[in-house]
């Protein structure tokens, strides 16, 4: 019996959200349990990484966002209809928006260093109150990007 790739492909995606739902609850337990029991400078961190956590959770999103407004922009440049510039234009605006996110995503992760092994507890407070707010920058970055490019691609 042969199964089409694309039912493969949904029940991959099915099980993936279930797992991930199950899961959801636990681990929002656990970590309000870890936050608890770390120091001042642990707690920081943790935020931190948490922040990571939720961008990394939209950079499939948007990928998968950016490769089908590079689909639409295909097709709307390959059509004969001569009033598509707006459209491209404001497509070629969401992918822009989605590379400026993950790009400085991807730049953030380059440059946090998460040993701090040079820093002393003042530095290291410092350095991670600056990255808490970054990273809150760039996760509300990326959730803008996601909403935009959903919209458009709504329509």
């Amino acid at each position: 019996m042969k199964i089409g790739l694309n039912k493969i492909i949904v029940s991959v995606c099915i099980l993936a959200m279930a797992v991930t739902a199950c899961n959801s609850g636990t681990n929002a337990n656990s970590a309000e349990k870890k936050a608890k029991m770390l120091s001042p400078l642990d707690s920081m961190m943790q935020k931190v990484m948490d922040g990571h956590d939720r961008s990394m959770g939209k950079m499939g999103h948007l990928l998968i966002n950016h490769k089908a407004i590079d689909h639409k922009i295909d097709s709307l440049q390959k059509s004969s209809a001569s009033n598509n510039a707006a459209e491209i234009a404001i497509l070629q605006a969401a992918n822009k928006r989605i590379d400026s996110a993950t790009g400085d995503m991807n730049k953030w992760m380059e440059s946090f260093d998460m040993e701090m092994d040079k820093m002393d507890s003042t530095a290291k407070v410092n350095y991670l109150q600056k990255n808490m707010l970054l990273i809150d920058s760039i996760t509300n970055q990326m959730q803008q990007a996601s909403a935009f490019s959903d919209s458009i691609l709504a329509h």
